[in-house]
């Protein structure tokens, strides 16, 4: 959708890649996206879009700062007993991603883990809503810096969640909802009531001028629809993904105006300039 109105509606010459992976968090995200950049040509512009997973993880319960989805599971096998095991996981906990996890949450005063005598790891705080945006937009800063480095532009997205606040419901996306409660697991009443603890410390921070420029909520954007959008309490079908194109492309074309891509070629600054001057 996105690469369709690039081209088509605003003239500009675009390949859009989807690199989306399920169950990733921005952390992973920017890990994937250093990886890119350390054996590929950047890229002109870095969208990021996430929400929901992270609320999912808060809602998983207590873990590192930064943590994905399944990272207990992950973690388990790890820590198993026996040579080879304390032997994988003393690797893990000094590798350079969990060093940088950790130096994160202190930069914004968190202490998330604490190694115990037998090396096991103990996770003894739970990441809140108000925390979890902070990682986000913390993430959001060194996307930036890489970005000015090298010379692409970056815009994150808070993606829209089956909640009674983001649109009315239509009579499909309340059967989505009644049959998603009756699953076993971690409830979709907790997921997405902190999905709503997320959105709400994001708009609390778009209201009093904290929030950094390229950071954009997109949780209500089908707050006055009422045709079906979702097929499940987060995925949406083909129509709905070209209205959240459109409001990506809203944020997307004033930040190429604005704030060019310094390694872009001068063809597609012509044709940029031409689509700023409509």
């Amino acid at each position: 959708h996105l690469s369709k109105l690039l081209n088509q509606r605003e003239g500009i010459d675009s390949r859009v890649f989807n690199f989306g992976e399920s169950g990733y968090v921005s952390t992973q995200e920017l890990v994937y996206l250093v990886r890119k950049l350390q054996t590929e040509r950047p890229p002109d512009v870095v969208i990021f879009y996430d929400g929901f997973n992270e609320a999912l993880v808060v809602a998983s319960g207590p873990r590192p700062l930064g943590a994905h989805h399944g990272l207990i599971v992950i973690g388990a096998r790890f820590e198993s007993s026996g040579e080879d095991g304390s032997y994988i996981s003393a690797f893990v906990r000094n590798s350079g991603i969990a060093r940088a996890s950790n130096l994160i949450g202190r930069s914004i005063g968190i202490n998330r883990q604490k190694v115990t005598p037998s090396g096991s790891s103990q996770i003894t705080v739970e990441t809140t809503p108000e925390e979890a945006v902070e990682l986000w937009i913390t993430n959001y800063r060194l996307v930036e810096a890489l970005a000015d480095d090298f010379g692409f532009l970056t815009l994150f997205f808070f993606q829209p969640a089956l909640t009674s606040e983001a649109k009315p419901w239509h009579p499909s996306e309340r059967d989505i909802w009644e049959r998603a409660t009756d699953r076993q697991g971690i409830g979709p009443q907790l997921i997405l009531s902190k999905y709503r603890e997320m959105a709400e410390s994001l708009i609390e921070k778009e209201e009093d001028g904290s929030l950094p420029s390229g950071i954009n909520y997109i949780g209500d954007v089908f707050s006055e629809i009422a045709e079906p959008m979702f097929i499940d309490i987060v995925h949406v079908g083909g129509t709905a993904n070209g209205i959240i194109a459109e409001e990506i492309l809203g944020d997307l074309i004033p930040s190429i105006c604005r704030d060019f891509p310094n390694g872009a070629g001068s063809s597609l600054r012509e044709q940029v300039e031409t689509a700023c001057a409509n």
